[in-house]
């Protein structure tokens, strides 16, 4: 497939194999490409990212503001608990509060998400007080409307155009408020929650004096080096390090470019006993000379190292004349020295920082061949490269490809590239576990049925992420019908599709449905069983291409094929999701499920109901059966809430049920367990009705993880689907 040209600046790929197509053609005409490596890659090795990052320092605010933490004594704070998070949201919402009635502005907030929707104002003499430098910028942690979030931008554009991000940072609103208060602290600090550069800066400046008294010092940068090495502690490389590392040679690169602090990528080169210089761009400090970083191969880390990073404001400001020709002469050299021009491959880089944005710029301006390969991890970055890349003459010259696993990507390319598999005697610690890519066919899906695979998978995408949302079945039902409108000879074909349908779940049609009850009371809103009678996966992944794009949900896929018990998927669960948090594999032993025993997800040995007992004995046995199901899956969703807080996983809720952004989408269409010896039998969605055990296991484990805040989508093995089975094998 051809990639597709966008009337914004910049060409988007859709399939992996068509991206690395393109890059295989520049290395064929002699270009090299230099990996440009962002904050993402280091994500899948533990260290924390998004609003794990963002919870950590509300946490580490309301410890000095409540608790006089010292971090210059005690250090950084232990990770937040989901307790925590919860208590620090509180706690963050009445400062914040207070520090915009202090200056006559009231936030509004909407009933139900609690997000800020608009600020009130207790004066007249500001017509909007939503664009008003007296009010704090909102904490990144407290939820808001994207209105409020455009305003609080074009804020900080205001402050940089007047050359003055201070004005934000200082409470303005108080000049009768002693600097030495510790009112006066913190509204400071509140005002500096906005943004992690803004708060690092808070954290490196307040102290807490003899008196265990808060109070505003000078800048300490010994603050921000203390904070990366306890957020790399004991980070180990994952696959994408050391896929790099092994790509340089095959992409002809003496050059990486880096916006990380962390050592990650000197240590996937050190255990593959590749050679390697690196050079910090500490702040204030301009670019190397273009012959120091050609003379060997190079890391040259443009946020600086773990000692003296650049972690503030500068990161936004116009690189100087010197630094732009010097980077233009190390890419494409110059009359007297030349060198192998190269192309970028940017990975795991939102492009959030304007600096490095005007570096990348000023290549494609000082050469016409040069191009910008893009490894985006969501829609949303995509989205916002739309709005960076908006020169005409950028034009297919800027190539995007979207994958929320970059690691996999960059296996894949070298493979490409090499023909081979990396070299052996190293392990790769990665769990994959995503969803099946679909077929590069020559002949693709239509349009129309490309759209209608779409539109479900956003329909039953939102309620996935909204459990309280409906579902439109009436619109599935149609959308179904649509699909298979083109294959409708007379009515006796459209009578089979409908009545194909109604056999998919039972005579009462139900594309998406919750866990039933059975021998105990469902309490989670999370289990959904999705059954569909035509392109089952092809839905189920637009499902989770809208629940990782747009509501940013991580997702695993397994195979329930793969398992012979309830037992190993939940390990195998456990194991992958402690991978992609950075633990490795002796740390994951710590994480198993062996303290619980392989009955646990067996139905309790208890009494056993007779038909021809007597109505009170029979419900009394019920009774006892229902109650030791119960203590049953309670206690295993107790033990995964546990795991999942322990590996970094999991919040409480508005309504404080521990909840997480993961989403498991377990395909059981073929015969689960076939490689245990499960019975081929159908399922059916209520454990008391199900013949085969291993459903009633399956059930179990289904309404524990749901009830760890996990949000479960499971593709069954229905009787529709046996009938249909058993026909292919007579024929």
């Amino acid at each position: 497939m051809k990639a597709i040209p966008n009337p914004f600046g910049f060409t988007e790929s859709m399939f992996s194999s068509e991206f690395i197509a393109l890059i295989k053609a520049e290395i064929r005409k002699g270009y090299s490409i230099t990996p440009f490596l962002g904050s993402g890659i280091s994500a899948a090795s533990g260290i924390m990212m998004g609003m794990e990052f963002d919870h950590f320092l509300a946490h580490t605010f309301v410890q000095i503001i409540d608790k006089k933490w010292c971090i210059r004594r005690q250090g950084w704070p232990t990770n937040p608990s989901a307790v925590d998070v919860g208590n620090n949201l509180i706690r963050i919402k009445e400062i914040f509060n207070t520090a915009c009635e202090n200056g006559g502005r009231k936030p509004r907030y909407l009933e139900g998400s609690g997000k800020v929707a608009g600020f009130q104002s207790e004066t007249t003499t500001i017509s909007n007080p939503i664009f008003d430098f007296s009010r704090p910028l909102i904490p990144k942690v407290i939820p808001r409307e994207i209105e409020v979030i455009r305003a609080d931008r074009q804020l900080i554009r205001m402050a940089t155009s007047l050359n003055n991000r201070e004005i934000n940072l200082t409470p303005v609103t108080l000049p009768h408020l002693s600097p030495t208060s510790e009112s006066y602290v913190q509204e400071c600090g509140i005002r500096h929650m906005y943004e992690w550069r803004a708060a690092l800066e808070f954290f490196a400046k307040v102290r807490v004096n003899s008196n265990q008294a808060l109070e505003m010092g000078t800048f300490d940068n010994s603050i921000i080096d203390s904070f990366n090495t306890h957020i790399t502690a004991g980070r180990k490389p994952n696959l994408s390090h050391k896929m790099i590392a092994h790509l340089t040679r095959p992409l002809r690169s003496r050059l990486l470019l880096s916006t990380n602090f962390d050592n990650l990528v000197e240590q996937a080169f050190q255990s593959l006993r590749f050679p390697l210089q690196v050079l910090d761009v500490r702040t204030n400090g301009n670019l190397p000379d273009p012959v120091t970083v050609r003379s060997r191969n190079t890391l040259l880390k443009l946020h600086g190292g773990l000692v003296d990073t650049r972690a503030d404001f500068s990161l936004d400001q116009v690189p100087s004349e010197e630094d732009m020709m010097r980077l233009s002469h190390v890419f494409f050299g110059t009359k007297d020295k030349r060198v192998i021009p190269s192309h970028l491959l940017v990975v795991g880089y939102s492009g959030s920082d304007n600096r490095c944005i005007l570096f990348m710029k000023k290549l494609l301006d000082t050469n016409e061949e040069f191009k910008i390969f893009w490894v985006a991890f969501s829609e949303n970055d995509v989205n916002y490269l739309r709005s960076v890349f908006t020169e005409k003459e950028y034009k297919d010259r800027v190539i995007v490809h979207q994958d929320s696993r970059p690691e996999l990507l960059l296996y894949e390319l070298y493979q490409s590239l090499a023909l081979g598999l990396p070299s052996g005697g190293f392990a790769y610690e990665f769990a994959a576990k995503v969803p099946p890519t679909p077929q590069h066919r020559k002949s693709q899906p239509s349009s129309d049925k490309t759209a209608i695979i779409e539109e479900m998978g956003e329909l039953i995408g939102n309620v996935l992420a909204n459990p309280s949302k409906p579902l439109d079945e009436s619109k599935i039902s149609e959308l179904l019908y649509w699909e298979k409108k083109e294959s409708f000879q007379n009515d006796a074909d459209r009578e089979k599709v409908v009545f194909d349908m109604a056999c998919t779940n039972g005579a009462n049609f139900s594309v998406l449905s919750k866990l039933k009850k059975g021998n105990f009371e469902s309490q989670t809103d999370r289990t959904f069983v999705l059954d569909v009678g035509t392109e089952a996966t092809a839905i189920c992944r637009s499902v989770i291409k809208h629940l990782s794009n747009g509501w940013r949900k991580e997702v695993v896929w397994l195979e329930m094929q793969d398992y012979p018990s309830a037992r190993y998927l939940a390990d195998d669960l456990f194991r992958t999701l402690a991978l992609r948090k950075g633990f490795h594999q002796i740390q994951v032993l710590e994480y198993t499920l062996d303290p619980l025993g392989d009955s646990d997800f067996l139905p309790p040995d208890g009494p056993k109901v007779s038909s021809k007992a007597p109505d009170d004995e029979r419900k009394q046995k019920e009774s006892e059966i229902r109650k030791l199901c119960e203590q049953t899956i309670e206690r295993n969703a107790s033990h995964f809430r546990g795991v999942l807080e322990a590996i970094g996983y999991g919040r409480p809720r508005h309504d404080k049920k521990f909840d997480t952004d993961i989403v498991v989408a377990m395909y059981g269409r073929n015969v689960p367990g076939a490689t245990g010896g499960w019975r081929g039998r159908p399922w059916k969605n209520n454990v008391s009705a199900s013949t085969a055990s291993e459903y009633s296991n399956l059930q179990y484990l289904l309404e524990a993880l749901g009830r760890a805040g996990l949000t479960i989508i499971y593709l069954p093995f229905t009787e529709h689907r046996q009938f249909r089975e058993e026909a292919k094998k007579n024929l």
